[in-house]
Protein backbone atom coordinates (compact mmCIF):
# COMPACT_ATOMS: atom_id res chain seq x y z
CA UNK A 1 0.00 0.00 0.00
CA UNK A 2 1.44 3.41 -0.54
CA UNK A 3 -0.86 6.67 0.23
CA UNK A 4 0.15 9.67 -2.42
CA UNK A 5 0.01 13.46 -1.25
CA UNK A 6 0.41 16.68 -3.45
CA UNK A 7 3.36 18.82 -3.00
CA UNK A 8 2.64 22.51 -1.40
CA UNK A 9 3.79 25.45 -3.11
CA UNK A 10 4.89 26.96 0.47
CA UNK A 11 8.48 25.71 1.52
CA UNK A 12 10.24 25.84 4.89
CA UNK A 13 13.79 26.38 4.11
CA UNK A 14 14.43 25.76 7.66
CA UNK A 15 13.80 22.19 7.38
CA UNK A 16 15.58 18.92 8.46
CA UNK A 17 19.24 18.87 5.98
CA UNK A 18 19.51 15.15 7.21
CA UNK A 19 18.17 12.09 4.64
CA UNK A 20 18.36 9.94 1.99
CA UNK A 21 19.99 11.29 -1.43
CA UNK A 22 17.74 8.27 -3.71
CA UNK A 23 15.80 10.67 -5.95
CA UNK A 24 13.79 8.40 -8.41
CA UNK A 25 15.29 9.95 -11.22
CA UNK A 26 17.89 12.37 -10.85
CA UNK A 27 18.88 13.21 -14.13
CA UNK A 28 15.22 13.73 -15.07
CA UNK A 29 15.09 16.27 -12.21
CA UNK A 30 18.55 18.08 -13.00
CA UNK A 31 17.05 18.50 -16.77
CA UNK A 32 14.44 20.47 -15.41
CA UNK A 33 16.55 22.34 -12.58
CA UNK A 34 18.73 23.09 -16.05
CA UNK A 35 15.80 24.21 -18.31
CA UNK A 36 14.40 26.86 -15.57
CA UNK A 37 18.33 28.06 -14.63
CA UNK A 38 18.60 29.60 -18.35
CA UNK A 39 14.83 31.09 -18.55
CA UNK A 40 14.84 34.71 -18.15
CA UNK A 41 12.19 36.63 -16.01
CA UNK A 42 9.93 36.93 -18.68
CA UNK A 43 9.78 33.44 -19.70
CA UNK A 44 9.18 32.54 -15.99
CA UNK A 45 6.33 35.21 -15.24
CA UNK A 46 4.71 33.80 -18.80
CA UNK A 47 5.04 30.19 -17.91
CA UNK A 48 4.48 30.34 -13.83
CA UNK A 49 1.88 33.01 -13.82
CA UNK A 50 3.60 34.87 -10.85
CA UNK A 51 3.66 38.58 -9.90
CA UNK A 52 6.42 40.74 -10.77
CA UNK A 53 7.94 40.29 -6.79
CA UNK A 54 7.44 36.52 -6.68
CA UNK A 55 9.06 36.35 -10.71
CA UNK A 56 12.06 38.24 -9.16
CA UNK A 57 12.48 35.21 -6.68
CA UNK A 58 11.93 32.46 -8.46
CA UNK A 59 14.56 33.72 -11.38
CA UNK A 60 17.43 34.25 -8.49
CA UNK A 61 16.25 30.95 -7.19
CA UNK A 62 17.34 28.70 -9.95
CA UNK A 63 19.66 32.16 -11.29
CA UNK A 64 21.55 30.86 -8.39
CA UNK A 65 21.24 26.89 -8.72
CA UNK A 66 24.15 24.63 -7.72
CA UNK A 67 24.10 21.04 -6.68
CA UNK A 68 26.09 21.58 -3.87
CA UNK A 69 22.90 24.06 -2.57
CA UNK A 70 21.45 23.03 0.59
CA UNK A 71 18.90 20.33 0.51
CA UNK A 72 16.10 19.39 2.83
CA UNK A 73 13.73 16.19 3.53
CA UNK A 74 10.93 16.58 1.76
CA UNK A 75 8.55 16.09 4.94
CA UNK A 76 9.69 19.04 6.44
CA UNK A 77 10.61 21.26 3.25
CA UNK A 78 6.96 21.41 2.36
CA UNK A 79 5.07 23.52 5.03
CA UNK A 80 1.28 23.97 3.01
CA UNK A 81 -1.85 22.79 4.99
CA UNK A 82 -1.98 19.34 4.78
CA UNK A 83 1.52 18.96 6.22
CA UNK A 84 0.34 21.37 9.25
CA UNK A 85 -1.39 18.53 10.51
CA UNK A 86 1.09 16.14 10.54
CA UNK A 87 2.14 15.71 14.30
CA UNK A 88 5.83 14.61 13.22
CA UNK A 89 7.26 15.71 16.42
CA UNK A 90 4.98 13.19 18.24
CA UNK A 91 5.83 9.97 15.88
CA UNK A 92 7.61 7.57 17.56
CA UNK A 93 10.26 5.49 15.32
CA UNK A 94 7.50 2.90 14.33
CA UNK A 95 5.12 5.56 12.74
CA UNK A 96 8.35 7.44 11.21
CA UNK A 97 8.83 3.95 9.49
CA UNK A 98 5.50 3.84 8.38
CA UNK A 99 5.49 7.18 6.60
CA UNK A 100 8.88 6.96 4.90
CA UNK A 101 7.42 2.97 4.01
CA UNK A 102 4.25 4.41 2.97
CA UNK A 103 4.00 7.98 1.89
CA UNK A 104 4.56 9.02 -1.75
CA UNK A 105 4.47 13.27 -1.97
CA UNK A 106 3.93 13.65 -5.66
CA UNK A 107 6.16 16.41 -7.93
CA UNK A 108 6.53 18.52 -11.01
CA UNK A 109 10.22 18.41 -10.32
CA UNK A 110 10.88 15.32 -8.73
CA UNK A 111 8.20 12.90 -9.67
CA UNK A 112 7.86 10.84 -6.50
CA UNK A 113 9.21 11.35 -3.44
CA UNK A 114 9.73 9.60 -0.23
CA UNK A 115 9.42 11.70 3.40
CA UNK A 116 13.15 11.61 4.20
CA UNK A 117 14.52 11.92 0.56
CA UNK A 118 16.43 15.68 0.52
CA UNK A 119 15.39 17.92 -2.24
CA UNK A 120 16.01 21.76 -3.30
CA UNK A 121 13.82 24.21 -3.13
CA UNK A 122 11.95 24.76 -6.15
CA UNK A 123 8.91 26.07 -8.05
CA UNK A 124 6.89 23.98 -10.20
CA UNK A 125 3.23 23.25 -10.75
CA UNK A 126 1.94 19.92 -13.22
CA UNK A 127 0.40 22.56 -15.37
CA UNK A 128 3.09 24.72 -16.42
CA UNK A 129 5.33 23.86 -19.66
CA UNK A 130 8.84 24.74 -18.92
CA UNK A 131 10.32 24.93 -23.03
CA UNK A 132 6.90 23.49 -23.79
CA UNK A 133 7.27 20.24 -22.30
CA UNK A 134 4.34 18.22 -20.83
CA UNK A 135 5.25 17.33 -17.73
CA UNK A 136 2.89 14.32 -17.32
CA UNK A 137 4.38 13.18 -20.19
CA UNK A 138 7.74 13.43 -19.04
CA UNK A 139 7.30 11.55 -15.91
CA UNK A 140 4.41 9.20 -17.05
CA UNK A 141 7.26 6.12 -17.60
CA UNK A 142 8.82 6.52 -14.66
CA UNK A 143 5.77 6.53 -12.41
CA UNK A 144 3.87 3.92 -14.79
CA UNK A 145 6.93 1.82 -13.57
CA UNK A 146 6.80 2.40 -10.17
CA UNK A 147 3.47 1.41 -9.44
CA UNK A 148 3.58 -1.82 -11.80
CA UNK A 149 4.38 -3.73 -8.40
CA UNK A 150 1.86 -1.71 -6.15
CA UNK A 151 -1.17 -3.44 -5.02
CA UNK A 152 -3.05 -0.25 -3.69
CA UNK A 153 -2.49 3.24 -3.70
CA UNK A 154 -4.78 5.55 -1.33
CA UNK A 155 -5.43 8.78 -3.03
CA UNK A 156 -4.97 11.76 -0.55
CA UNK A 157 -3.68 14.30 -3.71
CA UNK A 158 -5.60 16.86 -5.68
CA UNK A 159 -6.83 16.55 -9.13
CA UNK A 160 -3.79 17.93 -10.82
CA UNK A 161 -1.25 15.68 -9.28
CA UNK A 162 -3.06 12.44 -9.05
CA UNK A 163 -3.35 12.77 -12.84
CA UNK A 164 0.11 11.76 -12.61
CA UNK A 165 -0.94 8.17 -12.18
CA UNK A 166 -3.89 7.82 -14.58
CA UNK A 167 -2.85 4.78 -15.87
CA UNK A 168 -3.23 2.63 -12.54
CA UNK A 169 -6.81 3.90 -11.48
CA UNK A 170 -7.55 0.13 -10.82
CA UNK A 171 -5.63 -0.01 -7.94
CA UNK A 172 -6.54 3.58 -6.65
CA UNK A 173 -8.47 4.17 -3.78
CA UNK A 174 -9.89 8.04 -3.47
CA UNK A 175 -10.77 9.66 -0.34
CA UNK A 176 -13.05 12.43 -0.69
CA UNK A 177 -13.79 14.58 1.76
CA UNK A 178 -17.61 16.53 2.08
CA UNK A 179 -20.07 18.87 4.52
CA UNK A 180 -23.58 19.04 4.79
CA UNK A 181 -24.98 22.57 4.71
CA UNK A 182 -27.75 23.47 6.12
CA UNK A 183 -29.77 22.84 3.29
CA UNK A 184 -28.59 19.43 3.26
CA UNK A 185 -26.73 19.18 0.36
CA UNK A 186 -23.03 18.13 -0.06
CA UNK A 187 -19.97 20.29 -0.66
CA UNK A 188 -16.50 20.04 -1.12
CA UNK A 189 -14.51 23.09 0.04
CA UNK A 190 -11.14 23.36 -1.19
CA UNK A 191 -9.49 24.52 2.24
CA UNK A 192 -11.36 22.05 4.27
CA UNK A 193 -10.48 19.28 2.11
CA UNK A 194 -7.09 19.94 2.08
CA UNK A 195 -7.15 20.18 5.92
CA UNK A 196 -8.96 16.69 6.12
CA UNK A 197 -6.48 15.03 4.07
CA UNK A 198 -3.58 15.59 6.53
CA UNK A 199 -5.48 14.71 9.25
CA UNK A 200 -6.42 11.67 7.32
CA UNK A 201 -2.31 11.21 6.62
CA UNK A 202 -1.84 11.75 10.36
CA UNK A 203 -4.23 9.29 11.61
CA UNK A 204 -3.22 6.73 9.06
CA UNK A 205 0.22 7.22 10.40
CA UNK A 206 -0.07 7.00 14.07
CA UNK A 207 -2.19 4.08 13.45
CA UNK A 208 0.24 2.54 10.60
CA UNK A 209 -2.97 1.31 8.83
CA UNK A 210 -2.02 -1.33 6.54
CA UNK A 211 -5.61 -2.25 4.86
CA UNK A 212 -8.42 -0.92 3.37
CA UNK A 213 -11.34 -1.83 5.46
CA UNK A 214 -9.24 -0.20 8.61
CA UNK A 215 -9.62 2.92 6.62
CA UNK A 216 -13.05 3.12 6.95
CA UNK A 217 -13.03 3.54 10.26
CA UNK A 218 -10.71 6.38 10.52
CA UNK A 219 -13.12 9.26 12.11
CA UNK A 220 -11.40 13.13 11.73
CA UNK A 221 -12.59 16.32 12.93
CA UNK A 222 -16.41 15.23 12.47
CA UNK A 223 -15.76 13.99 9.15
CA UNK A 224 -16.50 9.81 9.08
CA UNK A 225 -16.87 7.23 6.40
CA UNK A 226 -20.40 7.02 4.50
CA UNK A 227 -21.54 3.63 3.61
CA UNK A 228 -24.61 5.42 1.54
CA UNK A 229 -22.68 7.60 -0.61
CA UNK A 230 -19.16 5.66 -1.01
CA UNK A 231 -18.70 3.32 -4.08
CA UNK A 232 -16.26 0.52 -5.15
CA UNK A 233 -13.09 2.55 -4.67
CA UNK A 234 -14.36 6.29 -3.62
CA UNK A 235 -14.56 6.46 0.10
CA UNK A 236 -16.48 9.28 0.82
CA UNK A 237 -15.98 10.91 4.41
CA UNK A 238 -19.16 13.72 5.91
CA UNK A 239 -18.94 16.04 8.41
CA UNK A 240 -22.87 16.75 9.43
Amino acid sequence: MKIIISPSKTQNESGLSHGQDKLIDRDKSLQLLSILKNLNKLEIKKIMKTSSKLTDEVYQMYHNFRENNPRYTSISLYSGLVFEQLELSTYNQNQMDYMNNNLLILSAMYGLLSPNIKIWPYRLDMTMKPNNINLYKFWQKTIEQYFNDQEWIINLASNEFSKMIKNHKDKMINIEFYQRKDDGKLRSLSYYAKKARGQFLNEMIKRQIKDIETIKTITIDGYHYSIEYSKDQNFVYIKN
